[in-house]
């Protein structure tokens, strides 16, 4: 027992020392890293430009159609105004030549027109006009008058002034730095096997033997764990820790004590319930390998069942215990920086390790339901938020 303490020790001292040297050569890299993240915002920036400009383009083509179409119409008008005003001056001048053409009654009356003649004239003169009809008026005259009755029948395009203003796309830069973390939660599985377990009615090591299978002899454990990261700085980061979970083994077997030879179904299930305090040696943010050590104390839940006689069950058996142990964290943000980027802006998760683990139980009371042993070894996945 000692010989792996020493073994443990001597492994942590290493791990810090290579942590140590590690954090020097990773401090050169982070002003690179942070160029590319730069430019990968600008990227961004750029695609989100595009895409404005490609959703604007179909309405200002619109609007710009429209307002052809109505300086088309207005361009019509005109020229149909501008026709009859060249008809009405011709008319004007053919009825100045006939009024200056020297007749017999203007060479016997010489004398000057007076006022009123000059007035009676041009009032004749538009009486005797012929107004041609409807259906022989000149085709300018009718577009003229199509141009000035069609605001009266058909409405205005409608627009959308604030089209564009509705359809801006606003840019904002995401967030740089990561969101506040004080919290890990930290989800493994393995297996154990308690060395001294005798537990009531038929002995433990008799039911529960290796069948051959995976685990062997041994149950699987599965646990969960919440801690607070109240202490962080240069020195690591340091919190009490809470972990439940399960162990669970299973056998089929045939007790001497019953009349059947069926064999039946053993269960066996111990609840852990521990608090206690874990120790990260995290002395930098893009650290690849992060040591802990850990302990904790509770109790321990155990009931057997299932399909077991009645002689071998029991339940509601409760006992003290207390564990420690350390493990080693692999930063997984490193592997795939984008997407432990994405997980921190969409879920608010800093940071994901992989996680091995072995710890050490030791039962409070040495009796039938001592569950000491040195080889609680589980791996799984933690996250820091």
């Amino acid at each position: 027992m000692k010989k792996k303490i020493y073994f443990f020790l001597l492994l942590f001292l290493v791990l810090t020392v290579w942590s140590a040297f590690v954090m020097a050569e990773s401090q050169n890299k982070q002003p690179q890293e942070t160029e590319f993240e730069n430019e990968d915002l600008l990227e961004l920036e750029q695609e989100l430009e595009a895409a404005r400009q490609q959703n604007l383009k179909p309405k200002v083509q619109k609007e710009d159609d429209v307002d052809q179409n109505e300086t088309t119409s207005d361009e019509n008008a005109a020229t149909a105004d501008g026709e009859d005003e060249d008809e009405e001056t011709n008319d004007e001048n053919v009825t100045n030549v006939d009024s200056d053409t020297p007749t017999e009654e203007n060479n016997n009356d010489l004398r000057a027109p007076s006022s009123q003649d000059s007035q009676e004239v041009p009032l004749k003169e538009k009486e005797e006009e012929w107004v041609p009809p409807l259906s022989e008026a000149p085709e300018s005259q009718n577009l003229n008058d199509s141009a000035q009755a069609e605001p009266e029948t058909q409405s205005s395009p409608i627009r959308a002034p604030s089209s564009i203003e509705e359809n801006k796309v606003v840019l904002k830069k995401p967030p740089m730095g990561e969101t506040p973390q004080d919290w890990a939660f930290t989800a493994t599985g393995g297996i154990y096997r308690p060395n001294s377990y005798l537990g009531s009615g038929t002995a433990f090591n008799r039911i529960f033997r290796n069948d051959g299978g995976v685990l062997g002899n041994k149950g699987f454990w599965a646990d969960l764990s919440l801690e607070w990261q109240i202490l962080q700085g240069p020195f690591g980061k340091l919190g009490p820790k809470f972990t439940t979970g399960s162990w669970v083994i299973q056998r089929l077997f045939d007790p001497t004590t019953d009349t059947d030879t069926v064999e039946k179904r053993y269960t066996l299930w111990a609840l852990p319930v521990f608090l206690g305090g874990i120790y990260r040696l995290h002395f930098w943010k893009k650290q690849p390998l992060i040591p802990f050590m850990e302990v904790a104390g509770g109790a321990i839940h155990f009931m057997q069942g299932d399909q077991a006689i009645a002689l071998d069950r029991y339940h509601n058996i409760w006992r003290v215990n207390y564990f420690y142990g350390g493990g080693l964290q692999l930063n997984l943000n490193l592997i795939d920086p984008t997407a432990g980027k994405s997980f921190d802006v969409n879920w608010g998760v800093n940071a994901t390790y992989l996680t091995a683990q072995w710890r050490t139980i030791q039962s409070k009371v040495a009796d039938e339901f001592d569950f000491s042993g040195d080889e609680l070894i589980t791996a799984g996945l933690s996250f820091e938020f």
